[in-house]
């Protein structure tokens, strides 16, 4: 991990906004002058396995939120005379946007409880973060699905979970890159 001045010589931050209206910036370094912070994998790799607990926690956020939307429009919006949550299909989408919830709240303490006690904490934090970047994935689609076309109306509440569920699901690494990791914590020799 290494230090860069922001206003140095050689940082370009370009500011960009999301689909969902976020402020982002994509931020290039070419031959930018910056300073090692601590000890090779020490606290880089604390403080990364920190912002990929709490992007995991922020991701069960949206996901909690994005069911609790649908879960409510499902009981409310009415097809052939009956709320469309009825309907088995529909039932059993939000059936597994529940179980994925707590599945993902489930990795996620484990993982912080680990951090927090400073224990090895490696592998518990992919999985959380495959958990958040899956299930935001099934959530956001879910949830869009339900809602039918309101699900894709730019200003409803529906899209605006499913893009920030997107983003999260890339964000410090999606599944496969976490499936990765668990698996060479898993080949690694005793």
């Amino acid at each position: 991990m290494f230090l860069a001045e922001a206003a140095t010589t050689g940082v370009e931050r370009l500011a960009q906004h999301t689909s969902d209206g976020d402020v982002t910036a994509l931020v290039t370094f070419t031959d930018a002058p910056a300073t090692p912070v601590g000890e090779p994998g020490e606290p880089a790799e604390r403080l990364a396995l920190l912002l990929t607990a709490c992007a995991a926690a922020e991701q069960l956020g949206v996901t909690e939120g994005a069911l609790d939307l649908t879960a409510s429009y499902a009981k409310e919006r009415e097809q052939f005379g009956r709320p469309i949550g009825t309907f088995q299909a529909v039932s059993q989408r939000l059936a597994d946007g529940f179980i994925d919830v707590l599945a993902q709240r489930l990795t996620l303490w484990q993982a912080v409880w680990r951090l927090s006690e400073e224990l090895p904490a490696a592998t518990e934090v992919a999985v959380a973060k495959l958990w958040a970047a899956d299930a935001g994935h099934r959530l956001a689609h879910t949830a869009v699905h339900v809602h039918g076309g309101v699900g894709i109306d730019l200003d409803g509440e529906a899209h605006r979970y499913f893009t920030a569920a997107k983003r999260f699901e890339f964000h410090l690494g999606g599944a496969t890159e976490q499936a990765l990791a668990i698996g060479r914590a898993l080949a690694q020799p005793a």
